[in-house]
């Protein structure tokens, strides 16, 4: 193989075929500094134990390759309680490391060009920090897996943000308009409607009114806000995320009047709806060890609060056959 990314799909496979989730590129802090785990896998054993596995990837097939990804894979064990290295060497090949990665309880995983396997279990890890785990791993994975098994995995969708600090979930209407968790430092979770296809942006602003959209927004919590960026019509700015952003509206919806709808109605025309419309609340997470119930009620919860907007945005983009 010509790069470690070619590893992650074997990895993904095998983790799939026992019931995990597993994602790639996932952030967490590392003291200091952000780290990308090349791949993590989770799923909730009971209703209070959630196994997370990382992966560190190494191309390379002798223990030398194996050797580079100690020292990331060490780190990782202060957040994960499970941790891999992976390679395309045989177990054979690890030699001397082979101890060493026993005593440290790092396992192995060999890539092959057919699949992936785990060559050598993971350990005992005194390494982990529960703080770490719960608040980046537990709170985020987490309620990612219960998410997929709410809304589904092919409904389902995940990924890092712009800001490496931050990580995002959404569901249910994915190219059209959906449900959003996104996670940011140190402890904050923000949750609610994601709306950003410029097409159906543009079906909805011109088949409602500014007086509609008002009303229904008297019906969400009032704690919640609405957020609009307006991106640059510049399209040498669309291939970049260096300034794209023109221009933020931001407004709690206890604060919100009619002439600020009218305006950003305007202002939607203008930028041919090239715009990102958010209506979400803030909230610090208390609870450091949601258990897999508690999450499913909160899910359930967030379709509660903002389901009345999301089947009116949905009536209004989706185009009903006669």
């Amino acid at each position: 193989m010509k790069c470690e990314k070619q590893l992650i799909p074997f990895i993904e496979t095998m983790f799939h075929s026992t019931g995990n989730l597993s994602i790639k590129e996932f952030p967490v802090r590392i003291q200091e500094s952000f780290k990308r785990v090349d791949v993590v896998s989770a799923k909730w054993l009971n209703d209070t134990h959630l196994e997370a596995t990382a992966v560190e990837c190494k191309l390379g097939n002798d223990w030398d390759a194996v050797g580079f990804g100690l020292n990331q894979s060490i780190a990782y064990q202060t957040v994960f309680p499970k941790v891999y290295i992976a390679a395309e060497a045989s177990r054979n090949d690890l030699g001397h490391l082979e101890s060493v990665l026993s005593i440290l309880g790092i396992g192995y995983i060999q890539v092959t060009s057919d699949n992936a396997q785990i060559e050598l279990e993971t350990g005992k890890n005194d390494l982990l920090d529960r703080t770490y785990f719960e608040f980046q791993v537990l709170n985020r994975l987490g309620r990612l897996v219960v998410c997929s098994e709410h809304w589904g995995k092919d409904h389902t969708r995940w990924g890092p943000g712009e800001d490496r600090s931050k990580f995002w979930i959404s569901g249910k209407e994915i190219k059209k308009c959906n449900y959003l968790y996104q996670f940011q430092e140190p402890n904050m979770l923000v949750s609610g409607i994601n709306f950003e296809s410029t097409s159906d942006l543009k079906k909805f602003f011109s088949s409602t009114t500014p007086a509609e959209l008002l009303k229904i927004l008297r019906k969400l919590p009032q704690n919640a806000y609405l957020s609009i960026s307006e991106f640059s019509l510049d399209k040498r700015c669309r291939k970049s995320n260096i300034s794209r952003t023109t221009r933020v509206f931001k407004k709690f919806l206890n604060e919100l009047q009619l002439k600020d709808l009218e305006e950003r109605f305007e202002h939607a025309r203008a930028y041919n709806y090239y715009i990102w419309f958010l209506v979400v609340k803030k909230r610090n997470i208390q609870n450091t060890k949601p258990t897999r119930s508690e999450l499913r009620r909160e899910v359930a919860k967030l379709e509660k609060d903002f389901g009345v907007l999301y089947e009116f945005i949905l009536r209004k983009i989706i185009i009903r056959k006669s």
